[in-house]
C-alpha cells in the first residue's frame, strides 16, 4: 500500500513546495505577511502562518489516506484525480437525471401545487362554516340557559297559583251557598235530614264571622243571603221545638219518651240557636222548662 501510494503521489519535494505554494497564495498567510509589512520577504510571523498551514495539510492528508474510500481506490491501484473526475462525473449525471426528473413530473407538481391551493380554499370555507357553527352554538346555549331560567320562573309561578288556588278553592267552597241549601233551608221539612243542613249553614256562617273572611269583597256580597238563612232556620227551629214542647202537656204523654226519641234527637237545632240566636235559645229553653214545671206539679198532686 506504502509503494502504490508513493507511486501515485508526487515526489516530497515537489509536493512540500506545491505546499509551500499553496500556502503562500492561502488568506492568512496574505494577511500575516500584510501586517509584518514584508512584501515578499519571509519574516518570522509569514513562516509561522506557513509552517501551521502546512501542518494543518498534513494533517488533512493523513486523514484523507485514513478514509475506507481512498484506501478503497489505492488498493485498486487506480489515480485519485481519476476517481475523483469519475465520482464529480457521476454527480453531474445523477444532477442532470435528477433535473430531468423534475421537469418530467413538473406537470404532476403543477397539478400536487393547484390540489393544494384547491385544498386550501376548501380548508378556509370549512374554518368559516365551524367558526359560524361555533358562534350558532354559543348562541343557542343562550337560548337555552334563557328558557331554563324562564322554566323555572315558570315552575315557581305555577307552585304558587296552585297554593293559591288551594287557598280560593277552599275559601270559594266555604263561603258559597249552593242554591240547593237555600232550598233545603227554607222549604225542607224539619227533620233528621234538616238537621245536617242546619249544620252547613253553621259552618258557613261562622267561617263569615272570621275577621279574615270578614274583610274579603266576597264576605260582603253573602253575608246578606247568609243572614236571611239564619233568620229564616232560627224561625223554622223555634217553631219545630216549641211544637215538640207543646206536645209534652198533653195527658197521658210518656214524657221520657218524648224526650228521648224528639228533644235530645235534635239536640242540633238547640245549638244552632245557642250560637246564632240566643235570645230564641232563651225562649225555648223557657217554655221548656215551665212545660216540664207544670207536668210535674201535675203529677205530683193528689188525684
Amino acid at each position: 500500500r506504502r509503494s502504490l501510494l508513493a507511486s501515485q503521489t508526487p515526489p516530497r519535494k515537489t509536493l512540500s513546495r506545491q505546499r509551500q505554494e499553496s500556502a503562500r497564495s492561502h488568506p492568512r498567510f496574505r494577511s500575516a505577511r500584510n501586517c509584518c509589512g514584508m512584501g515578499g520577504e519571509a519574516a518570522p510571523a509569514a513562516a509561522d502562518a506557513l509552517r501551521a498551514l502546512l501542518e494543518e495539510e498534513e494533517e488533512d492528508l493523513t486523514g484523507f489516506a485514513e478514509d475506507a474510500a481512498v484506501q478503497e481506490a489505492l488498493s485498486c491501484g487506480r489515480d485519485l484525480r481519476e476517481h475523483a473526475e469519475e465520482v464529480e462525473s457521476s454527480l453531474r449525471a445523477v444532477e442532470r437525471e435528477s433535473i430531468a426528473d423534475y421537469i418530467k413530473e413538473s406537470e404532476s407538481l403543477a397539478g400536487l401545487h393547484t390540489q393544494i391551493r384547491e385544498c386550501d380554499g376548501v380548508l378556509d370555507t370549512m374554518e368559516s362554516m365551524l367558526r359560524g357553527f361555533q358562534s350558532d352554538l354559543a348562541s343557542i346555549s343562550a337560548q337555552i340557559k334563557y328558557l331554563q331560567d324562564e322554566s323555572l320562573s315558570m315552575n315557581v309561578r305555577l307552585r304558587n297559583r296552585k297554593a293559591a288556588e288551594t287557598q280560593l278553592s277552599s275559601f270559594i267552597t266555604q263561603i258559597v251557598v249552593p242554591p240547593e241549601l237555600i232550598s233545603q233551608i227554607c222549604e225542607a221539612e224539619v227533620d233528621a235530614s234538616y238537621l245536617g243542613y242546619v249544620q252547613q249553614l253553621d259552618a258557613k256562617v261562622s267561617f263569615a264571622k272570621l275577621e279574615s273572611t270578614a274583610m274579603t269583597s266576597a264576605c260582603a256580597d253573602i253575608a246578606p243571603e247568609l243572614e236571611k238563612l239564619r233568620l229564616k232556620s232560627v224561625q223554622r227551629i223555634r217553631d219545630f221545638l216549641l211544637e215538640r214542647v207543646g206536645r209534652l202537656k198533653r195527658r197521658m204523654t210518656n214524657t221520657q219518651i218524648l224526650q228521648n226519641s224528639v228533644l235530645l234527637k235534635y239536640k242540633g237545632l238547640y245549638a244552632f240557636l245557642q250560637s246564632h240566636a240566643p235570645d230564641v235559645c232563651a225562649e225555648v229553653r223557657e217554655a221548656y222548662t215551665t212545660t216540664m214545671s207544670s207536668v210535674y206539679l201535675a203529677k205530683a198532686r193528689p188525684d
